[in-house]
Formats: structure tokens, sequence, C-alpha cells
């Protein structure tokens, strides 16, 4: 295990996406392809890296406003509380949704992606995951994206390591 490097094990499939494109294609195409995050490339440029997580944290604001908002009405008297519970998950799909075909991936991607070179060892990636709190990482050549490795390959290389 110890002469291999990232790029023996990195994905070289990548799908990468544009900051202008609307969150609700990048949910759809996340789900279609059964990954949780992509690189962001404007211009031929890595300009960031995004994730549900991102798009989690992006929409977390918005849904904390509501839950203020639920709070608020449940201290009114008279209230009915099984129709304010109601009422509150209705706007929240309806913020959520509208959220997602209205925000685009540069209002929640990450900038400053976390980027290694293709010859560094798979050590090197795993330190760089912990250290940046990622589960990705874009391998670069000269500035440009030549693949991704991800939490999974390295899991992958421990199970498949002789014992």
């Amino acid at each position: 295990m110890s002469s291999l490097c990232v790029a023996d094990i990195m994905s070289t499939d990548l799908y990468a996406v544009s900051p202008d494109l609307p969150l609700s294609e990048l949910e759809w195409e996340l789900s279609r392809r059964r990954i949780s995050g992509a690189p962001v490339i404007e211009d031929g440029k890595l300009v960031g890296m995004i994730s549900r997580a991102d798009i989690v944290r992006r929409l977390g604001f918005s849904h904390a406003m509501s839950q203020m908002a639920l709070d608020y009405y449940r201290q009114l008297e008279g209230v009915d509380e099984g129709q304010v519970q109601q009422d509150y998950e209705r706007l929240s799909d309806q913020t959520l949704g509208s959220q997602l075909r209205t925000l685009h991936v540069r209002d929640a991607m990450t900038s400053r992606p976390v980027t290694i070179a293709p010859e560094a060892p798979p050590r090197a990636a795993a330190q760089l995951m912990l250290e940046r709190g990622v589960h990705r990482i874009v391998v670069v050549v000269d500035s440009q994206p030549v693949g991704l490795v991800s939490s999974f390959d390295l899991v992958r290389l421990l199970a498949e390591a002789p014992a």
C-alpha cells in the first residue's frame, strides 16, 4: 500500500458543474449519478466544490427562520397546534422547493476547494480530509482537475488491502 499514489485510487470520470446550475438540477444529477458532490468549473478553472452538505447548510438558514416563526405562533393563545404544524410543513416544503429552483451552485458551493496532486500518497489525502473536514478532494495537474479522491476511495483501499 505504501507505493500507491492518489492517481491509483482516484475517480477520473468527473462530473463537474457550472456555478450557474440551479440547485434543483444539481440535486437531480447527484441523485441520478448516486454521488454526493462535484467540482465546480467556470471557464475551464476549478472555482469550488459543491456537496449535499453545502446545500443543507445554505437551506438551513431558511429552515431556522421558519422555525422561529412557528415558535412565535405557538405562543399566541387560541392557536390550533395541529393547524400551525400543517401550515409550517406546507410553508417549509414550498420554501425549500422554491430555494432549490432559484438558488444556484454558486450560492452554496465551497470556494477554495481542497486539492491534491496525483502523485501524493493516499495517506496525505486522508490527512487533508481530516484536517479540512471534507469527504472529497479534487486531484489537479497544473491547476486543472483530473480526478477526484473521496473518503469512499480511501475506505475501499483499506478494505481491499492484503491482511
